[in-house]
């Protein structure tokens, strides 16, 4: 029985080394379709939060990770009980941008330690031309004791994930295989047909299959550098460099690059590794070098219009504010999105205790401590009840799932948070509203301003997650508004109900002070605390706090007014 069928029936098992956003999604997707997978990655933390069922890479999701019959370990010895190997470790290059095979090595020499005969060993990591058989092998011969071609073979598979891309995803993506003989490349061949969909493409070699990935994403780099230097050349003449390529784009076979910075892990990388490997065979590159320090030095170039554009326009150069449009190229980080949740929740606790739940023991008077228990209470169960009976939090909003399907369960958590700053501003705008109808101008100005004040850190805590939870941003500025047109809603209840407004806000501040404890602890600290930020949530939350509370201080100096 061949190796492949043995994958097949389960009686041996794929091992992926290195479990990043290439690896991991590899183990999954194996995984999914019945193969017994062993996923290694020597951080022991990184493993722990996979075992954990989370996805810091954000590729696959939690739900997949917590389904996953993966066996994650940090434990190389594991790997003894692989027969097919897979490597998936990163290819930096260094300051002086040649490559970094550190990774590769150190992988080489785990999968070595723990090799046993009748293995394949596939690598997946981009290298230039020869890495895998000159560099690779002669690691893996040294630790395991074992002869390649006669105990163990080696294949070369370049990976072709491209990171936070939903569409070109490893199943759809047609594969490069190759193996050190025929039997082998049939092997590797099978193997990946089990995940990839799109199929396989059966390269001559490793070489090849190793120069294939290589040049993918220089020929990527090259003619972005072109479109860069035309985008230079049209700017001197000042001619409009996109009107000019909606005009060439016309013909047929014109290629349709734009101009623009060049980042990310690969198309700034790769061509290093070529231009390295043609080095040290005695020929110096002409055309993938100019590219690369072409697009190298996009940055300085567009930094330096920026300052040439503002001194056009007679603005001033220095503390002058620019705004950078599509900074990152990934999802919001597991990380960010917890640091700024925390931090929101930072900000309601100090608007429920210092801007609420105080004042309303205040209002209430004597005997106004049952009023706020009772308040606070009611606020709680109103917010449980509302999120029980209502699941699809998002339809009332008007959000749906837009383009994130799958993500409804964390937009109603967000909406549900959103909901309590709205009503938290309700009976902080009756405040306000009382103050004006009882003729006590003064005062209810200085309520006012403070309201207005504080509620500028509100506003943007609200943004950051409504953002992270895939809302798209004029939807998010038109819900974030709608909070504030609320307190305003209240101020003229407050203004046309002095009496019965002034009767219950101890109530109402109470009532709002309870539905914001309900989701900082039921929905918000539980989430910042579930990917393994605990530390980092926590400061975020201290520092919501204290700058809430400082806010509320200047705001309303130093002591609330007195509505009796």
């Amino acid at each position: 029985m061949s190796l492949y069928e043995k994958i097949i029936n389960k009686e041996e098992c794929v091992s992926l080394v290195g479990l990043g956003y290439v690896g991991m999604p590899i183990a999954i997707e194996f995984a999914a379709r019945g193969v017994r997978v062993i996923g290694y990655d020597l951080n022991a933390a990184k493993i722990e939060t996979y075992k954990a069922g989370i996805d810091p890479t954000n590729e696959v999701g939690d739900d997949a990770i917590k389904a996953t019959t993966v066996e994650f370990t940090s434990d190389e010895t594991r790997l003894r009980d692989a027969k097919f190997h897979i490597v998936a470790v990163p290819t930096p290059v260094n300051d002086d941008h040649t490559p970094d095979l550190t990774p590769v090595e150190g992988a080489s020499r785990i999968v070595g330690r723990n090799l046993t005969k009748g293995s394949i060993v596939v690598f997946e990591s981009t290298v230039y031309p020869g890495v895998t058989e000159d560099v690779c092998v002669p690691i893996l011969e040294a630790e395991s004791g074992l002869k390649c071609g006669v105990d163990f073979k080696i294949g070369y598979s370049p990976e072709r994930i491209n990171p936070g891309d939903k569409v070109h995803r490893l199943n759809t993506i047609t594969k490069i295989v190759s193996g050190m003989d025929e039997e082998t490349l049939d092997t590797v061949a099978k193997v990946y047909e089990i995940v990839v969909d799109a199929g396989v493409h059966r390269a001559e070699s490793i070489k090849v299959a190793e120069a294939a990935k290589v040049i993918e994403n220089s020929q990527r780099d090259i003619n972005i550098a072109f479109m860069n230097e035309l985008s230079i050349i049209f700017n001197k003449m000042g001619i409009d460099t996109l009107a000019v390529l909606r005009a060439a784009g016309t013909k047929w076979n014109f290629l349709n690059f734009r101009p623009g910075l060049v980042g990310g892990h690969c198309i700034g990388v790769d061509p290093y590794y070529l231009t390295y490997k043609a080095e040290m065979l005695g020929y110096h590159s002409q055309v993938i070098l100019s590219g690369r320090r072409i697009n190298d030095d996009m940055g300085k170039y567009v930094a330096e219009n920026v300052v040439k554009n503002l001194i056009a326009a007679d603005k001033a150069v220095k503390n002058a504010k620019v705004a950078i449009l599509g900074f990152t190229f990934k999802k919001v980080s597991h990380r960010f999105s917890d640091i700024v949740l925390a931090f929101a929740a930072g900000v309601m606790l100090a608007a429920a205790v210092i801007g609420l739940i105080l004042p309303s023991l205040e209002y209430g008077g004597f005997g106004g401590l049952p009023v706020t228990v009772i308040g606070i209470l009611c606020g709680a169960l109103c917010l449980n009840v509302m999120d029980k009976a209502v699941p699809h939090l998002h339809r009332l909003t008007g959000v749906d799932q837009e383009s994130h399907p799958g993500q409804t369960d964390q937009l109603n958590k967000v909406l549900l948070f959103v909901m309590a700053i709205a009503i938290h501003n309700l009976p902080e705008g009756i405040a306000a509203g009382v103050g004006f109808g009882s003729g006590n101008t003064a005062e209810a100005l200085l309520i006012a301003g403070g309201i207005a004040l504080q509620n500028i850190p509100e506003g943007m805590v609200i943004i950051g997650p409504m953002l992270a939870a895939g809302i798209k941003p004029g939807k998010t500025f038109a819900i974030a508004l709608g909070t504030g047109l609320v307190e305003v809603v209240g101020t003229l209840i407050g203004y046309f109900a002095v009496t019965v407004s002034a009767a219950i806000l101890p109530f109402a501040l109470a009532f709002a002070g309870g539905t914001m404890l309900y989701v900082i602890s039921d929905e918000m600290i539980p989430e910042t605390h579930a990917h393994g930020y605990q530390k980092s949530a926590t400061y975020a939350l201290l520092l919501g706090f204290l700058l809430k509370a400082i806010d509320r201080k200047k705001g309303l100096g130093l002591e609330e007014p007195n509505i009796k």
